[in-house]
C-alpha cells in the first residue's frame, strides 16, 4: 500500500533502502534524492548495488527495508504496471522489445494511453476512440522519424539490429511521456555514432519534461552531462556531487575511481 508523503523539490528519495539475496546484501542501507528535471549519473564499480537500486525503483523487485518516494507519493512494494503508470520508465543493460510485434506496434502499446485493452480506453465514445488512436499513431510515427527508425517501422522487432533495438527502447521511453527516466548503461556496447544518437536521445526526453537517473561506465560522458553524480560501493552511497570534485575524495579513489584506466 502506497502512501501520501511531504512535497519537495525532490521528484525521488531513496531512503534506507535494503534488499539482500540470501547472504548477499546487494542494496544495502541506500539513500539519495534525484531533483525534479536533473541528469543524475549513478556509478559505481561492478557489484555495487546499481542496478538492483533500478529494479527496486521501477518494481521488478521488492524492497527487504526502506521507502521509495516518487513525486511524493511511497512506490515501495508496488508492481512494475503500476509504477509505469505514475510515471516512472526505464530501459535495461541489454535492450529488451517486444520481438513478435512491429516497431510502430512496440511504440503504440507504450502510449500512456494504454491503447484498446485498457477500461478507459473502452469508456470513450468511438469517435472519439478513433480520433485518439490517430492521434497516438500519428505520434508514434514522428517518433520514430526522430530516432531514424521510421523506416522499419512495419518490421518485427526481433529483425532489428543491437544499435536499433537500444534506439526502440528510448523511442518507447519518448512514447510514454515519464516524468522519471531510468536508463542502465545505455552506452555500452554502442559505437561512437550510436553513442551521440543515444545522447541526443536523452536531451530529447529531458526536453520533453523527463528527470533522468542513468548508470553509466563511460565517465567521460558522466562528467560531461550529468548534473550530479552518486557513487555506489557495496549496495551503499559513499559519495555523491560533481565529478570533478568526487576525483578527491579518497573513499572514492579507493572504490572505484583508483581502479579505473585513464582515470585520475
Amino acid at each position: 500500500m502506497c502512501s501520501a508523503a511531504p512535497q519537495s523539490d525532490d521528484i525521488l528519495v531513496v531512503s534506507g533502502l535494503v534488499k539482500h539475496f540470501g547472504g548477499i546484501h546487494a542494496v544495502d542501507g541506500c539513500d539519495f534524492r534525484i531533483p525534479v528535471g536533473s541528469l543524475v549519473g549513478l556509478i559505481g564499480p561492478n557489484g555495487a548495488g546499481k542496478s538492483t537500486v533500478l529494479e527496486l525503483v521501477s518494481g521488478s523487485y521488492k524492497p527487504d527495508r526502506g521507502t521509495i518516494v516518487f513525486a511524493g507519493e511511497e512506490i515501495q512494494g508496488l508492481e512494475p504496471n503500476e509504477v509505469f503508470d505514475r510515471g516512472i520508465a526505464r530501459c535495461f543493460q541489454i535492450a529488451r522489445e517486444w520481438p513478435q510485434l512491429t516497431v510502430l506496434e512496440n511504440l503504440l502499446i507504450a502510449s500512456p494511453v494504454g491503447g484498446r485493452d485498457t477500461i478507459s480506453f473502452g469508456l470513450f465514445r468511438r469517435r472519439r476512440a478513433r480520433a485518439l488512436e490517430r492521434e497516438q499513431r500519428e505520434r508514434a510515427l514522428e517518433i520514430l522519424e526522430k530516432y531514424r527508425l521510421y523506416v522499419v517501422r512495419n518490421e518485427f522487432a526481433f529483425t532489428l539490429s543491437g544499435g536499433q533495438k537500444r534506439l526502440l527502447e528510448f523511442a518507447r521511453i519518448a512514447m510514454a511521456r515519464p516524468r522519471l527516466a531510468l536508463l542502465d548503461e545505455p552506452m555500452a556496447g554502442v559505437n561512437p555514432v550510436l553513442q551521440a544518437e543515444i545522447e541526443r536521445g536523452i536531451g530529447e526526453l529531458m526536453a520533453a519534461g523527463a528527470t533522468v537517473l542513468l548508470i553509466e561506465h563511460n565517465l567521460g560522458f558522466v562528467e560531461r552531462l550529468c548534473h550530479q553524480v552518486i557513487i555506489m560501493a557495496q549496495g551503499k552511497v559513499l559519495a555523491a556531487g560533481l565529478m570533478k570534485d568526487l576525483r578527491d575524495n579518497e573513499l572514492v579513489q579507493e572504490a572505484y575511481l583508483g581502479s579505473v584506466p585513464g582515470v585520475s
